[in-house]
């Protein structure tokens, strides 16, 4: 009895469960669509060193730049790790571009800013923005690392204290004072704003939770930081005295707000 060889149609394919290819162009297409449903590596320079910052910025985040290593980052950005040497040289150097590039992408907001009051408003809103800045930036210093090595400049800073000079001289605020510092030098003013905003991003959640302000939603506390912000910028533009007399400084600091002499101690 002759053997009868069955053909599988693409109907009885279909009915099996399978998928009905037939032509060699359906084949093509569905390799196609595969290969676009991949995540695309990066390429060329610009798009690798885009992916190791991004990734990088994550990582430092997350674990502090002392527990990353190079290939960490190689794998997290999704290059060979060869790629890091090559355009950064340095787990140090990337952990530095990290940082330039949120402060430069900040400083490029606050030169247009033409009031210190209204600087750390809007300082406070954008450093909110980057989190991840933040808390890379105090994992670097928890780990020991230089803050004058990481960051080569820091215009934003440098900005609000002339903004803030320029304003004290409005008022006749001298905060050009030899050392011993004084309350009102624009550099412990804006070191102070500085310290708030960062502060309180990182600890945001702690302090929110510690003092029961977390009823209120996050936009309204934000509102009130930023305010606060600018009393400090408005005290020491007007009110704080030139004196470095501790004692007569805190006394001052609990008064009524409106109501502290700018009479010099």
């Amino acid at each position: 009895m002759a053997r009868v060889n069955k053909q599988t149609s693409p109907a009885s394919n279909k009915r099996k469960g399978k998928p009905a290819i037939t032509t060699k162009a359906a084949k093509l297409a569905q390799g196609q669509a595969a290969r676009e449903n991949r995540v695309r590596r990066p390429r060329g320079r610009q798009e690798v060193m885009a992916a190791v910052l991004d990734a990088a910025t994550a990582l430092f985040a997350a674990r502090g730049p002392a527990s990353v290593s190079v290939r960490d980052l190689a794998n997290a950005a999704q290059v060979n790790h060869a790629l890091v040497h090559r355009h950064f040289g340095s787990k140090k150097a990337v952990l530095r571009a990290v940082l330039e590039r949120t402060a430069t992408s900040v400083a490029s907001i606050a030169d247009r800013i033409g009031d210190p009051r209204e600087g750390v408003e809007q300082l406070f809103a954008v450093t909110a923005e980057h989190e991840n800045y933040c808390r890379a930036l105090a994992r670097a210093i928890l780990d020991g690392e230089d803050p004058r090595k990481l960051q080569r400049d820091f215009p934003t800073i440098r900005k609000m204290i002339e903004l803030l000079r320029s304003r004290q001289a409005d008022h006749r605020i001298d905060s050009n004072q030899p050392e011993p510092i004084f309350a009102s030098d624009a550099r412990v003013v804006i070191g102070a704003t500085s310290a708030l905003t960062l502060g309180w991003l990182l600890f945001e959640p702690f302090v929110l939770a510690a003092t029961g302000l977390d009823k209120y939603t996050l936009p309204e506390v934000r509102a009130r930081i930023a305010q606060i912000l600018q009393v400090i910028i408005d005290s020491a533009s007007n009110h704080l005295p030139q004196s470095s007399n501790n004692k007569k400084l805190a006394s001052l600091a609990c008064g009524t707000p409106g109501r502290v002499s700018t009479e010099s101690l």
